[in-house]
């Protein structure tokens, strides 16, 4: 066997040989301001500029809930002089459906445990727009 000393890797400092016997404490590291203020400060990475809300486009701002494609294919049922939709209203309109979705379904909700139910039904939905100024355009819909 070879015994001879190795130089220790670049930048460590040579090992010492420590018997097994020996218990090695080292003592904790001083946590006090001098201290402290002698550290050299860590070079922090420089940080990107985030893009303002303004340069990033509003439909990619909102996450919705219904795909973009079936939003556009209702949309264009609207009317048939629709020729092009751009991707910030298919959002806001999306956006608006799931806002409205999520009231209805509420107020749904509140009508059946009125009736001390916790199944939503088609009583509840006609009642709840029957109920309802903000939903009289329903009553064509929803007999």
């Amino acid at each position: 066997m070879d015994f001879t000393a190795q130089p220790p890797p670049y930048g460590q400092e040579p090992y010492e040989y420590q018997a097994r016997d020996e218990e090695v404490q080292e003592p904790p590291p001083p946590h006090n301001a001098v201290y402290d203020a002698q550290l050299p400060k860590k070079a922090s990475a420089p940080k990107r500029a985030l893009p303002s809300k303004s340069s990033v486009p509003y439909s990619q701002q909102l996450e919705l809930a219904f795909p973009k494609g079936k939003v556009k294919s209702i949309m264009r049922l609207a009317g048939d002089d629709i020729e092009k939709i751009s991707n910030e209203a298919i959002s806001l309109v999306g956006k608006a459906s799931e806002c409205f979705l999520e009231k209805y379904a509420q107020d749904c909700w509140t009508v059946a445990t009125d009736n001390r139910r916790r199944v939503i039904q088609y009583q509840d939905l006609r009642q709840t727009h029957l109920s309802s100024e903000a939903l009289v355009f329903l009553r064509g819909v929803v007999p």
